[in-house]
């Protein structure tokens, strides 16, 4: 899952798709409204991931549909090179938690 900020600032999200593409289409799916927007973004590579920078419309508290589609323009299911969920806050940290090996325990750091 993504977590990205309701912002009106370009973004970034680093993803391993199944194929390396220059030029991608972003679909994104509102899970609460079912509404749907493309966003044609350009991609760079950077060791194994595809760099994807654009501006997200999004809303505050809402959890989205990603799926990244090989190519520009009319696309199909058969396009798609990655699907992932995104998460839009405003919190500026998240609690992370770790695995300590020595005692298997969860600890907030």
């Amino acid at each position: 899952m993504k977590v990205l900020l309701h912002t009106t600032s370009s973004q970034t999200i680093k993803i391993i798709p199944r194929v390396y593409a220059s030029s991608v289409t972003l679909r994104l799916r509102d899970d609460s409204s079912n509404t749907s927007v493309d966003l044609l973004v350009s991609g760079t590579t950077s060791g194994n991931y595809l760099v994807l920078s654009t501006v997200f419309d999004l809303k505050e508290g809402r959890f989205y549909d990603l799926k990244v589609y090989n190519g520009q323009g009319a696309v199909t299911e058969a396009d798609i090179i990655y699907r992932d969920k995104i998460f839009c806050t405003d919190q500026s940290t998240c609690l992370l938690y770790t695995s300590d090996a020595a005692d298997d325990s969860l600890r907030v750091d």
